[in-house]
């Protein structure tokens, strides 16, 4: 047999096992997850004693399993028939999908610690606890998904420098970030946020990042609705890790990127900061304001260039940066030789998911990022981190409302 011929009938073999593999692995998966599936129906029935009773939460169990699916395969189809933007409808049952889903694989724990317990008492404690936590934890998450993910809150913060410019004694920055138009689905929700922040009376509005998931046509139906906020000093913006999603899928070129973003933020009403800085003018007296490009921990770019914002800037200016990831904080803007006294980024939407309350502060992203939100301190220099104005991925949001931070600087 030629050398052609054995080579082909590799290729052969090799598509062959990749089609078995793309079909195995998901049938293997739905298979243990049906099995885990069937395992805590048969847990839980044990709890009705009533024959009734248990056929009415099988009846129920399955109709919710059959929701999920349907979920799942609607929004597949709604998402491609309209092109990625997304609907009250779908956002909804994805939420729902989600946060069925998350709720089981949570369960099986208890799950297991009722197996163990059988074995010494007959008292079905670690269900009733894991239903009752689980079962709150379901209904923040569809709280989440139908009302919290449009509550925007304000938070307000005074910082106090010894060096701040007399003029600009307070001086009240607004910040949002994380807007990811693509998931939104309510004009009038955004709205309402949007006219929250301008009744904030800021003099200055700055927008840190991810204005897109990954295409920017999804900013294209708000930019009327962002186009409406004023500062008397400007509405000012950068770019996030997620706005170079568009490159990918894009005919622009690499190296001449960011005319194109210039003129879609300047259609929404911000004036981009691409490693570049302003001065901010009051009675004579000034304070720079610097935007750098993303720059985050791998996979995400590292564009951030601080040395080149500074040019032409002088050594003793009191600086606000703007910085879409935290991470660049301790990384690079710490360690410089120029003090950034305040640096505002996001990023981590505190995960969507957070508790933050009489004095817990948690959140599973903090595993990921040190300073993942709220204000820190270091060498006299503040970082602070918004939760973001909209929502990625999972949409809702549970115990971290979209927030709009406003700053009053004031002199020591």
């Amino acid at each position: 047999m030629s050398d052609s011929a054995n080579s082909n009938t590799m290729q052969s073999r090799s598509n062959i096992f990749r089609i078995l593999a793309s079909l195995i692995v998901p049938m293997l998966f739905l298979g243990i997850v049906f099995f885990a599936d069937f395992s805590m129906q048969k847990q839980f029935l044990t709890l009705f004693s009533n024959a009734n009773a248990q056929s009415i939460f099988q009846g129920l169990y399955w109709g919710i399993n059959g929701l999920v699916l349907f979920a799942l395969i609607y929004t597949m189809v709604s998402v491609q028939r309209n092109k990625g933007e997304r609907t009250p409808l779908s956002n909804f049952l994805i939420g729902f999908a989600f946060s069925v889903i998350l709720c089981k694989i949570l369960l099986l724990p208890f799950l297991l610690f009722h197996s163990i317990a059988g074995f010494f008492t007959s008292i079905p404690i670690f269900l009733y606890a894991g239903g009752g936590l689980i079962g709150l934890l379901f209904l923040s998450m569809m709280h989440g998904v139908t009302a919290g993910k449009y509550n925007y809150a304000v938070s307000n913060h005074t910082l106090h420098f010894e060096d701040l410019p007399a003029a600009f004694d307070g001086f009240k920055i607004a910040q949002i970030t994380d807007i990811h138009s693509g998931s939104f689905d309510s004009k009038k929700s955004v709205e309402k946020g949007v006219d929250l922040l301008n009744e904030q009376d800021a003099d200055i509005i700055v927008f840190t990042g991810d204005l897109v998931n990954v295409n920017y046509d999804e900013i294209k139906p708000y930019q009327a609705i962002f186009s409406k906020l004023k500062a008397p000093s400007g509405v000012y913006s950068v770019l996030g890790n997620h706005d170079y999603s568009h490159l990918i899928r894009a005919e622009i070129p690499k190296n001449n990127y960011l005319p194109f973003f210039r003129e879609e933020h300047r259609k929404t009403g911000f004036q981009l900061l691409a490693n570049e800085h302003v001065y901010l003018e009051k009675n004579g007296e000034r304070i720079a304001l610097c935007g750098v490009e993303n720059w985050g921990d791998p996979p995400f770019p590292q564009l951030g260039d601080l040395n080149r914002t500074l040019q032409n800037s002088k050594q003793d200016d009191f600086r606000v940066l703007l910085s879409h990831d935290p991470s660049h904080w301790k990384a690079k803007i710490l360690p410089h030789e120029a003090k950034f006294h305040l640096t505002l980024s996001g990023h981590t939407h505190a995960m969507q998911f957070a508790i933050d309350f009489l004095g817990i502060k948690w959140s599973p992203v903090q595993y990921k990022y040190k300073e993942w939100m709220g204000m820190y301190e270091q060498a006299n220099q503040y970082l602070y981190v918004n939760r973001g104005f909209g929502f990625i991925g999972f949409p809702g949001r549970v115990g971290t409302p979209p927030e709009i931070s406003v700053f009053e600087l004031k002199k020591k």
